[in-house]
Order: structure tokens, then sequence, then C-alpha cells
């Protein structure tokens, strides 16, 4: 089967969405599919990885990088800030489709924008079209105009599948699309962690993720750290924030939380080894909205075993923890005083049991297995083609 895969962030990004291309690429090319790669050339906006040779071993994946034309600061388009991508890829895509046409095309969005290319190269060629949703389009709770527009019911219609990551999508686009044509394939797990962190004399307690300052911000845990009686430390995994770094000097912790910028997977494992606990945060969906999004970093949190500091709105991720975590603690900061109980009640338990591993279910570890969720997008794909 031969695949045109259009995945905007895929490595050497190390955008958080690049590792699920490079996870089914690679499983679907160890299938027996071809697969033509194309993605985004520019990786200063979000870093990339130290080793550049990510692709160079699979012989069944050529990786096509494209350069987005300098436009996107004109005006916005209804899609997304990334419109500028669209006409580079879509004149590349029918340039590879000419010389080695596919069976099916698959699209990884966001950008939304590459939707709109997927559609018409499946109008034009009249070939089978299957997108993945990571987030929601007009579905999602952040930041969204909660309106169906044109260009995702062109896109929708055009489609033969759809796949979506979180259970709220996989209901909501049911209505909008059709049963028969929604999929649910979450987000996997990329490691597991069956071992307790190293002795220190600090508590531990990680982070990975970028800061935003609106969905996302440091302010109520690193206020309440600044509180804490025992000593503490806090990893902070992911980009370099000029806001973070602020909250960091004015609540005083500049010896107690540690910057690691933007590392790529096996990095993260060996940072993620060395916390005895994890925290995770969003702030509150926009008025009206649920928390439809499935935060990916939750499932590989799950999979560490280590007790899991949530400051989260009700939703999709915090429901998903409560399953599934082996230990949770929640907060918020609306409530600071059950805040500190709760880091003065991990701080214990760690100090009690600072070998412990909270493994989560069986049934956690075979669903969000990503050998099983890969197989399942190759049946998705082949059945699309047929």
């Amino acid at each position: 089967m031969k695949i045109l895969y259009l995945s905007y962030f895929s490595p050497p990004h190390l955008h958080a969405s690049a590792n699920r291309s490079l996870c089914f690429a690679q499983y679907l090319a160890r299938a027996g599919c071809e697969i033509q790669l194309v993605r985004e050339q520019d990786t200063l906006r979000y870093g990339k990885r130290e080793k550049q040779n990510c692709w160079q071993h699979d012989t069944l994946i050529t990786n096509q990088a494209v350069a987005s034309w300098n436009i996107e600061w004109l005006w916005r388009r209804e899609q997304d800030m990334r419109w500028g991508w669209i006409i580079p890829s879509l004149l590349q895509c029918c340039r590879q489709i000419i010389s080695n046409r596919p069976d099916v095309i698959m699209v990884s969005c966001p950008p939304f924008s590459s939707a709109m290319v997927g559609y018409y190269l499946s109008r034009w060629f009249d070939l089978p079209l299957v997108l993945d949703f990571r987030d929601g389009w007009s579905r999602a709770s952040y930041f969204a105009k909660g309106c169906i527009s044109r260009w995702e019911k062109s896109a929708l219609r055009q489609a033969t599948r759809l796949v979506v990551t979180s259970q709220s999508d996989w209901i909501a686009y049911q209505r909008l699309a059709g049963k028969d044509k929604v999929v649910w394939i979450p987000h996997s797990y990329d490691f597991t962690l069956d071992h307790a962190s190293e002795k220190h004399a600090s508590f531990t307690l990680g982070y990975c993720g970028t800061w935003d300052s609106f969905r996302r911000s440091a302010k109520g845990i690193l206020s309440q750290l600044a509180k804490v009686s025992f000593p503490v430390r806090f990893i902070n995994i992911g980009h370099y924030q000029p806001g973070f770094s602020r909250l960091v000097d004015d609540y005083g912790l500049t010896e107690s939380v540690v910057m690691t910028g933007p590392v790529d997977k096996e990095q993260v494992r060996g940072a993620l080894s060395q916390c005895d606990a994890l925290f995770i945060q969003n702030g509150p969906p926009d008025r009206g909205k649920k928390d439809t999004h499935l935060a990916a970093k939750a499932i590989d949190y799950v999979a560490s075993g280590r007790p899991i500091l949530a400051e989260l709105p009700e939703g999709e991720t915090l429901s998903f923890l409560r399953r599934y975590a082996g230990q949770l603690y929640e907060v918020s900061t609306g409530d600071p005083a059950a805040y500190q109980q709760q880091l003065h009640a991990m701080y214990q338990q760690w100090q009690q049991h600072p070998q412990q591993v909270y493994r989560s279910s069986d049934e956690f570890y075979q669903a969000f297995d990503a050998r099983v969720l890969a197989s399942r997008l190759y049946r998705i794909l082949d059945e699309a083609r047929a």
C-alpha cells in the first residue's frame, strides 16, 4: 500500500505532535507500506532533534521537506496561521502523485490548512482521504469560534475516514460526519518507567510541555512551591518562555527550578526518570465549552508510573487520569489551602515509599500501546483504499 502522508509537524521537529507522525510512519513502513512523507522544512519555531537521521534507516519512507511561503503575517485565514504552507505543499504533493500515484492520502491536523491540501488532492486525483485530527477544529474547547466553517464541512465531506484522539471529539464528530466515518485512535505512550527515581534530598516534580500564559500557566504551581516547607526541585522540560522565567524570579525559585529546553523523546525519558512526581496543568476552556482535548503528555505520565499532580478543569484529560493514573492528586488554584495539603501529602508519601512505582491497569497498557494503535490505523487506511 502506497501512502501519501502530509504531516506539517514531523521529525526533526521537536513539536509534541511530531512523535505521532514518526510512530505511525515507522509502523506502516514495517508493515510493508511505502510512505511518501511531506513535512514543513522550518524547524526554527519549535526546535529540532540533535540527531537528524531519524528517517534514514526506513527505506520505505521518503521524507520530503517543504518550506512555507513567508506570507502568514499578511492576514489570518479561517483555518489557522499556517496558510503559507498550503500552496507549496499542494504543488509538491501534486508532483509526487503524478510521478508515483499513492493508494491513499493521509493528512495530520492541526494545522488545519493541511486538511485543505488533502481536500484538493483527493478531489483532483480521485484518491481516498483519511484525516487525522489530533485536536478538534471547530469543536475545540480553546480559542475556537465553535461554529463549523465551510472549509471544515468540505474537508469532512471529502474524507473517507476521520481519525480523532479523544472520546469527546469522537462523539462530536459522529454528529457532524456520520458514525461510520469517525474512528478513535488516541495518542500512545512511548515508554514506561518500571523503576523509581534515584534517591535524592529534594522532592522532584517534573513538567513536560510549554507555557503560553493563557491555556497553560505556571503561576499556580510556582506560587505554591514557593510556600512549601520541604526541599523541592521543579524540572521544566520544554521550550524556554520569558513569562515562565519571570515567574521563577518573582517567586524566588531560581535555585529550585531546572529548565532543560526542548529535547527529543529519548531525552524526555531521561528527564522524567529523575522525577518523583509529575505535574500537568491546563486552564479552563472557553465559556460554555468543555475540555474535549486529551493531552498526549497525560498518557506518557500514566505510563511512567509516577504520582501525578493535576491542576485541570473538568473534561477529557482529567477523566482519563481519574480512570488510569496509579496515584492522582487533584488541585485547583481556587483553593490554595487544599493545594498545599496535596503537595505535602505527595511529599510525605514519597518519604515513606521512595521506591514505589504506581503502575496503571493492564487495560491501559494494552489500549494505548503504539503498536496496537498503529495496526488499527493500518486497517483504516486499507479499508479506505478498497
